[in-house]
C-alpha cells in the first residue's frame, strides 16, 4: 500500500469512526469506536509531514512547515474543550475533529487531482528494504512508512 493510499483510508476511517462514536450511546460501543478513531488517527500525522517536506525539498521554507505541523494539536483540542464546555456535552465537542477530518478529506482529495506525491523522483532518490526513502541533497533521510 502507497502511501497516498494509507493517508486517503486513514482520513476515511477516521472519519467514519468518529461519525460512529458520536451515534454510539452504549458503553462497548464508545469503547471500540475511540479506540478505531485512535488507531486510524495515528498514522495521518506523519504521513502528512512526509507529504509536506517531499514537497517543499530543501527549500529555506521548510522551516515553516516544521512550525505550524503542531499547531492542529494545539489547537484542536483547546477548541473541542471550549465547544464541550459551551453546550454542555462532549458529543458536540467531537464535531470539532469530524469538521476537522472532513478539511483534510477535501484538501487531500485536492492535492492528489493536482498530482502532489510523496516523492521526487530523481537520482538522489533511493529504496532500501521496501521502505521509501527521500534523500534530499545529501542533508537528511526521511522515512516516509510505518
Amino acid at each position: 500500500m502507497s502511501e497516498a493510499q494509507l493517508l486517503t483510508y486513514s482520513l476515511l476511517m477516521a472519519f467514519g469512526s468518529i461519525l460512529l462514536l458520536l451515534l454510539s450511546h452504549m458503553a462497548l460501543a464508545v469503547i471500540v469506536t475511540a479506540a478505531l478513531a485512535g488507531l486510524t488517527l495515528a498514522p495521518i500525522f506523519r504521513l502528512c509531514l512526509a507529504r509536506v517536506l517531499a514537497l517543499m525539498q530543501d527549500l529555506p521554507e521548510s522551516k515553516w512547515g516544521f512550525a505550524v505541523s503542531g499547531l492542529g494539536g494545539a489547537v484542536l483540542p483547546w477548541m473541542t474543550g471550549e465547544l464541550s464546555a459551551y453546550r454542555g456535552s462532549l458529543r458536540s465537542g467531537l464535531l470539532v475533529a469530524a469538521l476537522a477530518l472532513a478539511i483534510m478529506i477535501i484538501l487531500e482529495r485536492a492535492g492528489s487531482d493536482r498530482g502532489v506525491s510523496y516523492l521526487k523522483h530523481s537520482s538522489s532518490s533511493i529504496c532500501v528494504r521496501g521502505e521509501e526513502k527521500l534523500r534530499m541533497n545529501s542533508r537528511f533521510v526521511l522515512q516516509a512508512g510505518i
